[in-house]
């Protein structure tokens, strides 16, 4: 009587293994990747004007909700006089912030007075009102004229747009920007930080 045939049951060589577990890895990582994707926000238009999806409330919403970083760049940042405000209140939240422990870091534009050899004080005091509320604040230098207006929240979020923090362009003007939920776009950001000079010394 003849044996049935018996399947070949010889173990698989090593470096088929290795290649079968590289490919698999692969296949989880963009899997991931892809679903990362798919659930990613939509960019959001913020405007001036709106109390619940307008920008002062969007931005001090994302500040509150940092967990690792917020920097800031802007060419002006002015308080009011009253010391009330939406300059006040999104400045009180980057407090908050630095007072978990997360790294809150801001730049602020130097330059010459318009047609004048002067340089401008517009920003000391802002930045002494910054720092005794324990953030940390860099005046760049007169080589580079910062006139970004943007936020980068834990290399995730980026708000860019027309939105200085002044009492004008946060209460009245007709100011747009953009909040974008995007890690690549969030890395390019924080690379201009770092070319600031005097920036990583800012803690």
């Amino acid at each position: 009587m003849a044996l049935p045939l018996q399947p070949n049951l010889r173990p698989a060589p090593p470096w088929l293994l290795r290649i079968l577990m590289i490919l698999g890895l692969a296949a989880l990582v963009l899997g991931l990747g892809w679903i990362q994707e798919a659930y990613r926000s939509p960019p959001r238009l913020l405007e001036t004007h709106g109390r619940e999806d307008g920008f002062v409330a969007t931005t001090e919403r994302h500040i509150d909700r940092a967990q690792n970083r917020v920097w800031v760049m802007l060419f002006v940042l002015r308080r009011e006089n009253d010391g009330i405000g939406p300059v006040t209140t999104l400045v009180e939240a980057l407090a908050r912030a630095a007072a978990r422990g997360v790294d809150v870091r801001v730049v602020l534009d130097q330059s010459l007075r318009w047609g004048s050899d002067e340089v401008e004080t517009k920003h000391i005091e802002a930045a002494q009102w910054l720092e005794s509320l324990g953030v940390p604040v860099l005046i760049d230098s007169l080589e580079q004229r910062t006139h970004a207006k943007t936020l980068l929240i834990d290399d995730r979020w980026t708000i860019i747009g027309s939105h200085n923090w002044t009492f004008s362009a946060l209460a009245r003007n007709v100011e747009l920007s953009l909040l974008v939920e995007d890690r690549r776009i969030a890395k390019e950001v924080a690379a201009v930080f770092r070319r600031t000079p005097g920036w990583e010394e800012l803690r």
